[in-house]
């Protein structure tokens, strides 16, 4: 602003040719006009404020380390409230009768439990009224079992992520829990191979029922040893877990899921 009110004063007051005027106005923007001798010579001051235009970059750029960019990284330790957490202790105390409400919803059991009598609480069981675990509830084997089995994907909440870490953020955390699970031995693999023994357990099949050479692409056995159809009369460690339950899975796989498979035995593939 103030360069250009000199340029002003100087066409205002004093003679100039066209070329010298344009030269005073142009100075702070094109190097060539600050250096021509008619505009140095009738505008002084205005030559100096264009200089001092010219310099001021410089001094940002030239000044030590105003511009050095130093790689690094920067951690903070926080509190997330709305990370998602995995709770199995619910499930030894959950009671289908009085469902559990957190935060307006009521929560749901991942398992499914008849009962001998719909009225008797828990603290009131005895030998006739109880309650006993049946099978992995509807909504747990269909929505989140099944989908993560056959379709092969996470299941994320829409906007879980924004809940979490805010939008403009990228954080990571890790959730430990303990949970049960199966500890899985190959005792057999291939076609025509011998199934070994688990510990002191026989094998109840062998790979020749399963494909090529059998009908069956899957087979399991998890109803052995203690585990069999209930009979009367009713022990009274019923639904106690005695050992660790074995279950023996059989199953037929492809090299390659992508060729066309033999429809019967006697195509080749």
């Amino acid at each position: 602003m103030a360069f250009q009110q000199r340029a002003w004063l100087i066409a205002h007051h004093k003679m100039a040719r066209l070329e010298t005027v344009d030269a005073v106005f142009t100075a702070n923007n094109d190097i060539f006009s600050l250096l021509t001798w008619p505009s140095l010579k009738n505008s002084k001051i205005g030559t100096l404020l264009a200089l001092y235009c010219w310099i001021t970059p410089l001094v940002v750029v030239l000044t030590a380390e105003t511009l050095v960019v130093v790689a690094g990284v920067t951690e903070e330790l926080v509190s997330c409230p709305s990370v998602r957490t995995l709770n199995f202790d619910n499930e030894a105390n959950y009671d289908w009768r009085e469902r559990p409400v957190m935060d307006g919803r009521t929560l749901r059991s991942v398992a499914h439990f008849n009962t001998t009598s719909r009225e008797t609480k828990p603290k009131d069981f005895n030998l006739t009224h109880f309650d006993y675990w049946n099978a992995a509830s509807t909504m747990y084997t269909s929505v989140v079992s099944n989908k993560a089995v056959f379709m092969r994907e996470l299941l994320v909440r829409d906007e879980s992520a924004e809940e979490v870490c805010s939008d403009g953020w990228n954080c990571s955390y890790v959730v430990e829990f303990l949970a049960p699970g199966y500890k899985c031995d190959e005792v057999a693999s291939g076609v025509g191979s011998k199934v070994k023994k688990l510990g002191d357990a026989e094998p109840p099949f062998n790979t020749s029922l399963l494909a090529p050479e059998g009908n069956y692409t899957y087979m399991s056995m998890a109803a052995r040893e203690n585990y069999t159809t209930y009979s009367w009369p009713r022990p009274k460690d019923l639904g106690v877990f005695k050992n660790e339950p074995i279950i023996w899975i059989g199953y037929s796989t492809v090299k390659n899921i992508n060729e066309q498979q033999p429809k019967n035995k006697e195509e080749k593939g």
